[in-house]
């Protein structure tokens, strides 16, 4: 269920804010109450449509009459995570983990507005702040764990995987990403058998899948590998990773115009990777 909708579920069951519920009345004369329920029955019902700018437009004269009322900060981050504005979204987080009453809510959205905006190392902190609130969320702990493995700080990563796997085994992600650090360190073995299991579990976990065939390919076992890389091609055809793999497996074999053409599919779907451009490139001048 998208974020948006259980948000409107959660708020509609558990939650009837209005102005007397706000912590600053400084602006409330800005709103009569009626107006106030008829703007947030309206923000409700675009937000609920999918109408992400009108949602904004009521939402921010709720937020600029009510400042510290923790709902309406919350919609705002939600819309703006819809919007693709996740500056003005990791913001709204902040502004809601020092003022809520429930703070854990902002996990992992906060973490993940830095993510997207590149910023690794506010991801970090924001995800640490996260975990501090609740040491045994699991969530917090994969969130952490991720990324510490996007800086390349694989031993803690490996430590909070293993920590997040222990605390909830059925966790799929947690094991998926301690499979990827042993991968990483060179541990192939563990990390076929840990992903290997999550295929049995999961056919269809695209993750897993490209972890299993990942660790196959560094054991020499191509035609297990490319079996399981195009299960998940079928599976997700916008996964560039199982066409990079691909590639790099008909790389391996000599196949050059194959490696070229899974370069190129790459290409299609995500054309800023100048990685595989260059690698591409370097096929086509050497078949010349």
């Amino acid at each position: 269920m998208p974020f948006a909708v259980l948000f409107l579920f959660y708020w509609s069951i558990y939650v009837t804010p209005g102005p007397q519920q706000s912590g600053n009345k400084a602006n409330a004369g800005e709103l009569t109450p009626e107006e106030s329920r008829e703007l947030l029955d309206l923000s409700r019902t675009q937000l609920r449509e999918g109408k992400y700018e009108e949602a904004l437009s009521s939402t921010r004269r709720l937020h600029d009459a009510y400042p510290t009322n923790h709902v309406y900060i919350q919609q705002l981050a939600t819309i703006y995570n819809n919007l693709g504005r996740y500056r003005e979204e990791a913001e709204m987080w902040e502004d809601y983990l020092k003022i809520a009453p429930t703070p854990d809510e902002a996990c992992p959205h906060i973490g993940e507005a830095y993510r997207k905006l590149g910023l690794l190392e506010k991801t970090i902190d924001a995800c640490e702040r996260c975990l501090a609130l609740d040491a045994k969320n699991t969530d917090s702990i994969f969130f952490l764990a991720r990324a510490y493995e996007l800086t390349n700080q694989l031993d803690k990563a490996k430590k909070l995987y293993e920590q997040g796997a222990l605390l909830s085994p059925l966790y799929a992600d947690q094991s998926i990403g301690l499979a990827r650090i042993h991968l990483r360190q060179g541990r192939v073995r563990q990390a076929r058998e840990i992903a290997g299991k999550i295929v049995e579990q999961e056919p269809n976990n695209v993750d897993a899948l490209l972890v299993y065939a990942m660790a196959l390919r560094m054991e020499r076992k191509y035609a297990e590998a490319k079996e399981y890389l195009e299960r998940g091609v079928k599976l997700s055809p916008d996964y560039t990773d199982f066409y990079i793999v691909l590639g790099g497996i008909a790389e391996q074999q000599g196949n050059i115009e194959q490696a070229i053409n899974y370069y190129n599919r790459v290409l299609e779907i995500s054309p800023e990777r100048g990685d595989i451009a260059a690698r591409r490139d370097r096929l086509v001048g050497g078949r010349s």
